[in-house]
C-alpha cells in the first residue's frame, strides 16, 4: 500500500466532522473578517496580487506603485502572517472534507490530495508578494515567471478543487455512482 493510501485510509477512518469544523470556522472568520478588514482599513480598496490569475513585472509594478511604503509593509506582513498560515488551515481542512466524501477506490482516490497543492502553489506566490514587496520598486524580472507559474496553478488547482468537490457532493449524496462513471 502507498504511503498516501495508508494516510488516507487512516484518516478516513479516524477524523470526523467535528475535527473539521475548527478549520471550516476559521476559514469563514479569515474570509469574511480579517481579509476585508486589511483590505479596507489598510490596503484602502487597492487589489491584492493574489487575487488575479497571473501577473506580468508591468502589471506587478502597475499595482504596487499604488501602495505606500506603509502598505506596501502590510501587505508584506499579511501575506508572510496571515494568507501563508491561511493557506495552510484552508489545505489541510479541505484535503480533510474531501477524504471524508471520497468514496472512490481508483485513480480517482487520489484527487482529495488537491486542497494541498493549491496551498503548496500559494505558498509559493507568497513568497513572490513578499519579495515584490521588500524590493519594490528593483524587482528582478527573472522571478516574474515562478511566483506568476505559482499563481496561475493556485488557481487552476482551486477550480479543479471546485469541481471534484461538486463530484463528490453528487457521488456521495445525489447519484449513484454507475451514472456519473
Amino acid at each position: 500500500m502507498k504511503f498516501s493510501d495508508k494516510i488516507s485510509v487512516f484518516l478516513t477512518s479516524h477524523v470526523t466532522w467535528y475535527h473539521i469544523w475548527p478549520g471550516v470556522v476559521l476559514i469563514f472568520v479569515i474570509n469574511i473578517i480579517i481579509f476585508p478588514y486589511i483590505y479596507l482599513n489598510y490596503l484602502q480598496r487597492k487589489q491584492p496580487l493574489d487575487l488575479f490569475f497571473g501577473f506580468s513585472p508591468g502589471y506587478v509594478r502597475e499595482i504596487l506603485s499604488a501602495y505606500s511604503p506603509a502598505q506596501l509593509r502590510i501587505y508584506r506582513r499579511a501575506a508572510l502572517w496571515i494568507d501563508t498560515p491561511y493557506a495552510l488551515i484552508y489545505g489541510l481542512t479541505y484535503t480533510l472534507i474531501f477524504i471524508k466524501l471520497n468514496r472512490f477506490t481508483g485513480g480517482l482516490r487520489h484527487l482529495v490530495w488537491l486542497p494541498l497543492f493549491i496551498m503548496f502553489f500559494d505558498w509559493i506566490e507568497n513568497a513572490g508578494i513578499v519579495y515584490f514587496t521588500k524590493v519594490y520598486p528593483h524587482i528582478d524580472e527573472s522571478r516574474f515567471f515562478v511566483f506568476s507559474l505559482a499563481n496561475r496553478l493556485k488557481w487552476t488547482m482551486a477550480l479543479l478543487s471546485l469541481i471534484w468537490f461538486a463530484v463528490l457532493l453528487i457521488h456521495r449524496f445525489g447519484l449513484n455512482r454507475k451514472s456519473i462513471l
